[in-house]
């Protein structure tokens, strides 16, 4: 149930309920100006409702840390907060997940070679939810992948645009619309939901709420083609009668900035015009609308110098990096190196690893060897390198590179999370392994300063046992220098390698007890506990 809904509804209908499942979180703080205020108002009902079980989703961005969990504490004090991480080709479910998409579809390719596929065309971004999963195994023409976000969008909305959801067969016209028309006004009729904060459309008039669907009066009524389009797949029925919504937000600000983007283009629409939409009271850009922000600076050359002034963030994380040329992705680079000398923390509510992949270019070594080298530790030029330490990961790199991010490694007066980052950008460059084994070394011998063993949890983790020999990777043991910090040193000796190798443990056990107990602590205890367990 909507947020917005759930004000508005009775509390006798409500407490008929016997878990209340809320959503649409931005939206609602969207809407109203009382946003910072919108959970205290959920949590009075609450009570007033008897304290229910309930449930609330939300974006990480739409959540405002303690200020809302203190909020919605006044209904339970016990009240737990979980954040979902994104999903990874590594996941079971997802592997499951494709594996049954695809064996749906006759003639299509095996899971397996899909999941190569994926691996060799750097593609894992596209994994990290199920719609675009879903997405890009629509998108596969002829067993041929797709390179980019937008090919993937692309295809999957030509597709939607020729399917009839089954509800909507009842209204089937007589009219034939090409599918590019029908995508065309599918985007016009997603731009104005999304720009009207609405989250969809009625198609008689009357029906739905004016606050969260737009009515046909509102536009002027529906002609043939509109109603074409909003009976595809496209959009799905909303929980009101005679209204829909789109398939999905990402899909609508997709289709919603093509159709501004072409506005532009054919100088319907003024840039500045379509900038001014985006704008809150603080002259920045709307947090509901960065996705279709950052589709537009993509797909509109015109908008684009413009747009990547005002928030190259979004242009990075909600974009398409593979669409712009290398005089763009530097443009983004060097807005992003603007927003962290503003302030350091300008991406701390958004977690991302992969968007930002795209933006390498080789014509930019030069700039990032200069970065790195750079002697300045001040907290924005740190929270620079970050970004260009997640631009480099997944992407080849030279021997230069290679060496400037082994001397960020070594430099323990840079960030632990620096370091950690410059070492991932190495484990996944194969060509790095020898390079990544005498790092292992230096910090064994304490060459290098590895105060939580964080750096050696990583290498253990990565590197046993392809690398690391099971005859030598007793040799990396050694009390926690952070026992209280159950980080990724504790997590390999406790958990990793007594599921890997129990003839190691047991061999530790009949070697070392009860002679080292002491010396190795919590480490010697999980392995001995294990070890016995294996023998």
């Amino acid at each position: 149930m909507r947020i917005g809904i759930f004000l508005e509804s009775e509390i006798t209908d409500l407490q008929k309920l016997p878990v209340i499942y809320l959503d649409a979180l931005d939206e609602e703080r969207n809407t109203t100006t009382e946003s910072r205020n919108l959970l205290g108002k959920v949590a009075k009902k609450l009570i007033n409702l008897g304290c229910p079980q309930f449930r609330i989703s939300c974006r990480a961005a739409d959540w405002y840390g303690e200020l809302d969990h203190d909020q919605l504490k006044r209904v339970n004090p016990a009240l737990r907060v979980f954040k979902l991480d994104e999903l990874t080709i590594d996941d079971e479910f997802v592997q499951q997940y494709i594996a049954e998409a695809l064996d749906s579809k006759p003639g299509n390719m095996p899971a397996q070679e899909f999941l190569n596929r994926v691996e060799q065309q750097n593609l894992n971004p596209l994994l990290c939810n199920p719609l675009l999963i879903k997405l890009l195994i629509e998108a596969i023409h002829e067993k041929e992948f797709p390179e980019s976000r937008r090919e993937v969008f692309e295809f999957a909305a030509a597709k939607l645009a020729k399917e009839h959801d089954p509800y909507y067969q009842q209204f089937a016209l007589n009219e034939k619309y090409s599918t590019e028309r029908i995508v065309d006004r599918a985007g016009y009729l997603c731009s104005i939901m999304l720009f009207s904060k609405r989250a969809g459309l009625a198609i008689n008039d009357g029906k739905g709420n004016r606050s969260t669907h737009l009515q046909t009066d509102e536009l002027g009524g529906l002609d043939q083609l509109s109603l074409r389009a909003l009976r595809s797949a496209l959009f799905r029925p909303s929980n009101l009668q005679d209204t829909v919504e789109p398939i999905h937000r990402t899909v609508a600000e997709f289709l919603a900035a093509q159709w501004i983007a072409k506005q532009i283009e054919q100088h319907a629409l003024p840039v500045g015009r379509v900038l001014r939409l985006f704008e809150g009271f603080d002259k920045k850009t709307v947090s509901s609308l960065r996705g279709l922000f950052a589709w537009v600076a993509t797909l509109s050359l015109s908008a684009f110098q413009r747009m990547v002034e005002i928030d190259p963030l979004a242009i990075a994380i909600y974009g398409d990096a593979a669409c712009l040329s290398t005089a763009q992705k530097k443009e983004v680079i060097l807005g992003l190196q603007r927003e962290a000398q503003s302030y350091f923390g300008f991406n701390w509510q958004v977690q991302f690893k992969s968007p930002l992949q795209g933006l390498w270019d080789p014509e930019f070594e030069s700039f990032f060897i200069e970065n790195f080298t750079n002697t300045s530790r001040e907290k924005t030029h740190q929270a620079f390198i970050r970004e260009l330490l997640n631009i480099l990961k997944n992407n080849n790199i030279s021997e230069e590179l290679a060496c400037a991010l082994e001397n960020i490694i070594a430099d323990h007066s840079f960030w632990d999370s620096i370091r950690s980052a410059a070492l991932d950008v190495l484990l996944v460059a194969p060509e790095q392994q020898s390079r990544v084994l005498s790092l292992l070394d230096r910090i064994k011998n304490d060459d290098i300063e590895d105060a939580e063993d964080q750096l050696l949890g990583t290498l253990l983790s990565t590197l046993y046992p392809l690398a690391i020999p099971s005859a030598s990777i007793l040799g990396h043991l050694h009390r926690a220098r952070n026992p209280n910090l159950i980080g990724d040193y504790l997590y390999f000796w406790e958990h990793e390698l007594p599921k890997m190798c129990r003839r190691v443990i047991f061999q530790f056990c009949w070697t070392n007890w009860p002679n080292d107990l002491i010396c190795h602590g919590r480490e010697q205890k999980a392995l001995t506990c294990k070890g016995c367990a294996a023998s």
